[in-house]
């Protein structure tokens, strides 16, 4: 694929003041797609890859809530600028199967889609002739009292950054966290729901309670709600802290979009 800044360039965006990175992701093999899709005139994705028949991602894992696992490196040669993007994460523990999977692993490409902290953005690591190489690195432990662990990534070098994806059906699915066989355990995150009402923004105190909960780095998803229409996530939203984590006692999320209603998902 190619691409270039062909929308031109604006002021810098005010981004949201807290960090983000990953809470989820999804991993397919490329061998299981069938139509990788083009980048519209926003430079963004126009839809989702297109699976063959049968096939689904694998997902979603978790990402420990205390771990961003997005880095995106960027580096300049004589050829043009690239990025080379890793998606790390950590399989807690040790079994059979797990050790099974992970060898296997090591002998595919894949794509990888990452759902971000902040705001909900769904963002595409890899395309079908820059695909996403899997590197496990194993440890035991030195002693009795740590946990054997498996730490692990998806890495790529790409002319692109992660392309930002429309929408993701499959985060309908429930979540399967990374070695396990099921949701739960300590990789998941809980949920809060906060509605709201004909306002422009919406003020969260960042109580104790909320930081025991979702830690330092949550992620806030502002779902907009219109008379007729289905709930839809709205990416616009911009979301500030009143000071860096983890020392934040309130965010003030705005919501972009006049004085509309619907809800908050903090995860």
């Amino acid at each position: 694929m190619f691409q270039s800044s062909f929308t031109g360039i604006k002021p810098l965006h005010r981004n949201t003041s807290y960090k983000g990175g990953f809470c989820q992701f999804w991993y397919i093999p490329v061998e299981d797609v069938a139509v990788f899709p083009r980048v519209g005139a926003n430079q963004r994705l126009v839809a989702e890859p297109t699976l063959l028949a049968g096939k689904s991602w694998f997902g979603p894992i978790e990402v420990p809530k205390n771990q961003l696992g997005f880095v995106e490196d960027f580096d300049r040669t004589k050829a043009g600028p690239y990025y080379k993007t890793k998606l790390a994460s950590i399989i807690i523990g040790d079994s059979e199967e797990s050790r099974i999977n992970i060898r296997n692993m090591t002998y595919h490409r894949y794509l990888v889609v990452g759902k971000q902290r902040a705001g909900g953005a769904y963002l595409l690591i890899g395309t079908l002739d820059s695909w996403c190489t899997f590197t496990p690195e194993y440890k035991s432990g030195n002693g009795p009292g740590e946990t054997a662990a498996t730490e692990f990534s998806f890495t790529t070098e790409h002319i692109s950054n992660a392309y930002i994806l429309p929408s993701f059906n499959s985060d309908a699915t429930a979540p399967v966290n990374a070695g396990e066989g099921g949701g739960g355990g300590s990789m998941a995150n809980q949920t809060e729901i906060i509605p709201f009402a004909d306002v422009a923004a919406v003020n969260i105190p960042w109580t104790a309670t909320r930081l025991e909960k979702f830690g330092s780095f949550p992620l806030v998803e502002v779902w907009i709600e219109e008379e007729g229409q289905q709930p839809f996530l709205n990416f616009g939203a911009n979301i500030e802290c009143d000071a860096p984590p983890p020392a934040m006692t309130e965010l003030n999320v705005k919501l972009g979009l006049g004085n509309p209603s619907g809800f908050i998902v903090i995860k």
